[in-house]
């Protein structure tokens, strides 16, 4: 029955969509990219969707899909399951709950949502009733994220995460400086460790600043250089490739 329900909510809902995310709208058109920045913004606001990559909440918006909503438009309605998450993009939903315990009692207004507020997000993780109706009080517009393809891309993420993380754990086994390290700790090292790309020619680290982060070459080659005292002139010492390590003292002294 509750299925049933879902697939209801989810038929009623259909009629409203004016269009999913796609990568290709988002590239080529300039409002689309605005629409993308404004749903990432507002995901980045939720704790459910932070710590989250770059790449999975812009998986997340490619999947939202715009609902537009006529006055008096019941988005979601209290008492049924909850299937989907909500991001308002603009108009004004009211907030409506009914006390279960009087059921006879006039319907209470008990809020609003405007234009960058979210709701539902408890429907992500769990199937439980919607705690209030919300109704559009004017034309409005609302992107949607269904819960099964939030825990389908959250699933994905997870089991790239841990592939990622047990490729680093098998690069830092070769490297000289974790060789008497646990497979825990390793493990730990491997989940803290994040991806910095540098362009040929940028600096790393300057000679002089104080260093808090430890560095390991994952692809291609750092030139490592010094100031000469008597000169003033910098030269080239030695050239590192991968797996080399360098501002270890920020990390380990």
């Amino acid at each position: 029955r509750k299925e049933q329900r879902t697939l209801q909510q989810w038929e009623q809902r259909r009629k409203h969509i004016v269009q999913p995310f796609e990568t290709d709208i988002i590239q080529r058109d300039e409002k689309a990219r605005e629409q993308s920045k404004f749903l990432k913004e507002a995901l980045r606001r939720e704790v459910l969707f932070d710590g989250l990559d770059e790449t999975v909440i812009q998986e997340i918006v490619q999947w939202m899909y715009k609902i537009v909503c006529k006055a008096d438009d019941v988005i979601i309605q209290q008492g049924e399951y909850g299937d989907a998450y909500f991001v308002v993009e603009s108009g004004t939903f009211q907030v409506i709950h009914q006390d279960q315990q009087h059921p006879n009692a006039t319907p209470k207004v008990v809020g609003e949502c405007h234009g960058g507020d979210a709701f539902g997000e408890g429907s992500l993780l769990y199937s439980i009733p919607r705690a209030a109706t919300l109704k559009a009080t004017q034309k409005s517009i609302v992107w949607a994220l269904d819960a099964l393809k939030f825990v389908e891309i959250r699933q994905k993420s997870s089991k790239d995460k841990n592939e990622k993380v047990a490729r680093m754990v098998q690069f830092l086994k070769g490297i000289q400086l974790f060789k008497d390290y646990d497979e825990h700790d390793i493990t730990q090292i491997a989940q803290a460790i994040k991806a910095h790309n540098y362009k040929k020619g940028e600096a790393i680290v300057e000679e002089g600043e104080e260093s808090k982060e430890f560095y390991i070459i994952r692809k291609g080659v750092a030139e490592v250089r010094k100031r000469d005292d008597a000169d003033g002139q910098i030269h080239a010492l030695q050239k590192n490739s991968r797996k080399a390590t360098f501002s270890e003292n920020a990390v380990f002294s």
